[in-house]
């Protein structure tokens, strides 16, 4: 604890749980912070801690310190409020939901969803009761709601639901009885309502609702914890465990033995096992180590041998044990587990390498020339180790993906469905499900790289929208090492509040986190490589990408990216001394460029600085056009 702090803590000088400083034994003044101003959690009385950020993780100017931004992983500001200016629950800073309301349920000017203010005056009538003259509680002037029933569950005539009076006369009958035989209480004239239960809870038959009778046993003779009058369960056991007989589930009785004498381990009374013999071996009935058979507890007699004929190492008198080898591992034909005989040869002849004795295997084939496959890897037939000959096809004329030399499956189709007549195989026809034929032009003429603009989505949807595809790399290359810049999304709790938005005939919906439907496009019709359901690429609109690869990662040469092409043969790349040194003088003008390219973003980063202390005022615009959207989306949903 140190000189200056007793064990429970206190400051021998101050004699309480500070020193002359105000600081506790843990350097922690009264308040709960350090010498430093931070507290244990790490954060100073402002609530910032070293670096700068809240608890929330935004530092004084409102910017989140993962996103860059003033909007978190979740889409908040330092606030708790989304773009659109609600917080988590699905209220604005005002207090008010979606649909104008506030937590206890009233709008801007005063009045909850049935037209009422808290005093209890309609908004049209100005009165305690509306046009159809009921109060905020749902009554008329008279004490009636519209179902015509009072507070006391009677209607205008004095009859409740059920058709009786205060008195309890029918209305119908005129009699304390309606038509089914019930009183007001529900009971028929001998006593019983209609589930069959008198007043105390009993039926006919004397037991209760959950089917026990006065004395707490079921028809059955159980009580509630499942024991007979006599104290036996149903399975026949007392509370103790024991049967009638006095023995447990598991057999064994209050000393500990079975039904036939023996405890746990298997011994009885006397000491011997279920065998018969002792702790010393000796047998019960004989009073030697063997029994009348000759075998001793082990099931060896005096010889060595047990009643199967094989001793304690397992081997018979002949030396083989169960799986029939000896000692050196070999059968009685003279072969081991692995089928081979002393001379490492098996039944058919072949040692282990899979040549006889005069040097040859199976096949033929000498093990000193191994002449099968020739110095270019292909056998006598012109085929290699995987079937295929020098043209990448197999015996039966198809290579590695299926296909022929001409481009055909086996079915005849080649790799974009089309057989040698032109026919599509999944239409049928000569086009294919997207309307192209197998020169990749449709009906009208026109190739993929003339097609439509894509069709616009229904007017019904909501947009959120807030940057532009200009506008958004614009800002990718003015911030490149930030993150998260994308469009913006609905915060989970606002769609949660608007069940119009969960509704599957709106696009939003349509689409995961990332923006992309089941079928892995986005709005645009991309996928996530960039490529179109016609598998063009965004950006260079052909083909090929702007690394020069097709969809399946081919380049126009018909190589992968890893330098292979489809039959799997790797791409020779053959460089000259001249080519090299054209190549690194490239690398060294591309080196002067970046660096010149470095010194651009420096300056720009400086610029965008300088813009960001304006930040407050770019978030006020901001707001305003929220707000502009928000009046707009409930125009379309028609929301009041």
């Amino acid at each position: 604890m140190g000189k200056k702090w007793t064990k429970e803590g206190r400051n021998k000088i101050t004699g309480t749980y500070y020193d002359e400083e105000g600081y506790d034994k843990n350097g922690y003044d009264r308040n709960g912070y350090n010498k430093n101003g931070f507290n244990v959690l790490g954060y100073n009385k402002e609530g910032y801690d070293k670096s700068g950020y809240n608890k929330k993780g935004f530092n004084k100017k409102g910017i989140h310190k993962e996103t860059k931004n003033i909007y978190d992983k979740n889409g908040y500001d330092k606030d708790g409020y989304n773009k659109l200016g609600y917080n988590m629950f699905g209220y604005d800073r005002e207090g008010y939901n979606i649909f104008g309301y506030n937590k206890t349920g009233y709008d801007r000017e005063g009045y909850n969803k049935k037209g009422f203010d808290k005093k209890g005056i309609n908004r049209e009538t100005k009165t305690e009761y509306n046009k159809e003259g009921y109060n905020n509680a749902g009554y008329d002037k008279d004490g009636y709601k519209k179902s015509g029933y009072n507070k006391d569950g009677y209607d205008r005539e004095g009859y409740d639901r059920n058709g009786f009076n205060k008195k309890g006369i029918n209305k119908e009958t005129k009699t304390g009885y309606n038509k089914e035989g019930y009183n007001k209480s529900g009971y028929n004239r001998e006593g019983y309502d209609k589930n069959g239960y008198d007043k105390t809870g009993y039926d006919r038959n004397g037991l209760d609702r959950r089917g026990y009778d006065k004395n707490g046993y079921d028809k059955n003779g159980y009580n509630a914890k499942g024991y007979d009058k006599t104290g036996y369960n149903r399975e026949g056991y007392n509370i103790k465990g024991y049967d009638k007989n006095g023995y447990d589930k598991k057999g064994y009785n209050k000393e500990g033995y079975d039904r036939t004498g023996y405890d746990k381990r298997g011994i009885d009374k006397e000491g011997y096992n279920k065998e018969g013999y002792n702790k010393e071996g000796i047998f019960k009935k004989t009073g030697t180590k063997y029994d009348e058979n000759g075998y001793d507890r082990n099931g060896y007699n005096k010889n060595g041998f047990n009643v199967l004929g094989y001793n304690r190492e397992g081997y018979d008198k002949d030396g083989y044990n169960k799986l029939g080898y000896n000692v050196f591992g070999y059968d009685r034909e003279g072969y081991n587990i692995k089928g081979y005989d002393k001379n490492g040869y098996d039944k058919k002849g072949y040692n282990k390498e899979g040549y006889n004795k005069e040097g040859y295997n199976k096949e033929g084939v000498f093990k000193k020339t191994g002449i099968k496959y020739d110095e270019n890897g292909y056998d006598i037939f012109g085929y290699n180790q995987k079937g295929l000959n020098k043209f990448g096809y197999d015996k039966a004329g198809y290579d590695i993906f299926g296909f022929d030399k001409n481009g055909y499956d086996k079915e005849g189709y080649d790799k974009l469905g089309f057989n040698k007549k032109g026919i599509h195989q999944s239409t049928g026809t000569k086009y294919n499900k997207e309307g192209y034929d197998r020169e990749g032009y449709n009906k009208e003429g026109f190739d993929i790289s003339g097609r439509k603009k894509i069709k616009e989505l229904s007017p019904i949807k909501v947009n959120f929208k807030s940057i532009n595809k200009e506008e958004l790399e614009q800002k990718k290359e003015e911030k490149k090492n930030e993150e998260n810049i994308s469009i913006p999304v609905v915060s989970t709790e606002i769609l949660k509040t608007e069940k119009i938005l969960l509704d599957d005939n709106y696009y939003i919906l349509g689409y995961d986190k990332e923006g992309y439907d089941k079928e892995g496009y986005d709005r645009e019709g991309y996928d996530r490589k960039g490529f179109s359901r016609d598998r063009i690429d965004k950006y260079t609109q052909s083909r090929y990408d702007r690394d020069g690869y097709d969809y399946q990662g081919y380049d126009k040469e018909g190589y992968n990216r890893e330098g292979y092409n489809r039959q799997g043969q790797k791409k020779e790349i053959k460089i000259d001394e001249e080519e090299i040194k054209k190549i690194k003088k490239q690398n060294s003008e591309i080196r002067r460029n970046r660096i010149e390219e470095l010194k651009k973003e420096m300056k720009e980063r400086r610029a965008k600085n300088e813009k960001e202390k304006n930040i407050s005022e770019i978030k006020r615009e901001e707001d305003k056009k929220i707000k502009k959207e928000t009046i707009k989306y409930k125009k379309i949903f028609q929301i009041k």
